[in-house]
């Protein structure tokens, strides 16, 4: 049975400092279910996953797995399961003897240990590999093993903290597809906390975007891209177009002039924003005159740097439709409707340090 997970005013600050490292937060995991909980250094991701795993004690909240609260209970009643970013395998044990260490501790009959063994190293592409030590081992096999060790145990919660940063990247996507596949067989409850806005949608269902201690958006990756809560989180997931204005009776008005929004768009100010990669470059009904700052090849398409009215605006296009595009050459450029977004005026507006492969 799948169990969710809930993090219900969530407090702790480190002795000493000057801010809570988690202010207040509010987090529900759905069963089966993964979220990636992603923010900058210091947003207080692994200091979530700590309290969650009962190395860290909250100063106020509630962790509940499933329908009981893990308040009190000590790391090894929680039943959750937490792998860090170093495998930390232990160097003296083979990796049988490693994979099946949570199996000895539970007092399980050695028959039962070597055949559970058996079939999680052969689930974790490790066949062959069980008499080897840790340091026989690639950097990706090691993390093999310590998935397996956690996983061996049938955790009700599997946590991952940066599991895959010290990997390269051919690996890292191997790893990626590894963890998403293993995850959707075992139909565990899964938190992986990463920096990576790319690691994040490969991995998850649902992305917890963390700021100061607190989520100041917690939805699909879909979601997160297209309508994005803040400005803040739009530009940390690469946003780089805002126009400020104001919508009325289903236009936004702004400098550029009046732009029609999709339908249920509601009346105020606010800032309009459009993904680089929406933008429409050539002639169209709805097309406006801009002009070709620059053009800058970076592989897989090409980002064109444009001024419309006095307004910068960045597209990123296929490289064939960018073919011959020079600065200061004027072309036409629509902003589709459907993939407007008004962002509502922020007070005090946040800054997350977007990570930039």
């Amino acid at each position: 049975m799948t169990m969710s997970l809930a993090l219900l005013d969530l407090s702790f600050s480190h002795p000493g400092a000057d801010k809570p490292t988690v202010a207040g937060l509010d987090l529900m995991v759905k069963p089966g279910t993964l979220t990636a909980l992603l923010g900058p250094s210091g947003s207080g991701k692994t200091t979530i996953l700590r309290l969650i795993a009962g190395l860290l004690a909250p100063d106020r909240g509630d962790i509940r797995l499933g329908n009981r609260s893990l308040l009190g209970l000590p790391p090894e009643r929680r039943n959750a399961v937490l792998v860090f970013q170093a495998p930390l395998l232990f160097p003296q044990m083979t990796v049988a003897q490693n994979v099946g260490f949570g199996l000895r501790m539970q007092g399980l009959p050695k028959p039962v240990i070597a055949a559970r063994t058996g079939a999680m190293l052969e689930r974790l592409h490790l066949t062959g590999l069980g008499n080897r030590t840790p340091e026989a081992l690639s950097g990706g096999q090691a993390q093999r093993v310590a998935l397996a060790r956690a996983l061996i145990l049938e955790p009700d919660l599997f946590m991952l903290d940066e599991p895959l940063s010290s990997l390269d990247p051919g690996l890292r996507e191997d790893m990626q597809a590894l963890i998403r596949e293993l995850q959707r067989d075992l139909g565990v409850t899964t938190l992986v906390v990463t920096h990576d806005q790319a690691e994040a949608v490969a991995l998850a269902d649902s992305i917890a975007v963390l700021h100061d201690g607190r989520i100041v958006q917690d939805a699909a990756p879909e979601t997160i891209f297209s309508r994005p809560a803040t400005a803040a989180v739009a530009r940390f997931f690469g946003g780089e177009n805002f126009l400020p204005g104001h919508a009325r009776d289903g236009l936004f008005h702004c400098e550029i002039g009046p732009l029609p929004l999709p339908l249920g768009a509601g009346d105020g100010p606010g800032t309009l924003t459009v993904r680089p990669e929406a933008l429409v470059l050539g002639p169209g009904a709805e097309a406006r005159e801009a002009q070709v700052v620059a053009n800058r090849f970076l592989g897989l398409h090409c980002r064109v740097e444009l001024v419309v009215a006095g307004c910068r605006l960045v597209a990123l296009v296929a490289p064939d439709l960018a073919r011959g595009l020079v600065e200061g050459q004027k072309i036409g450029v629509t902003l589709p409707r459907q993939a407007l977004w008004v962002l509502p005026t922020d007070p005090a507006p946040q800054t997350l340090h977007r990570t930039v492969p």
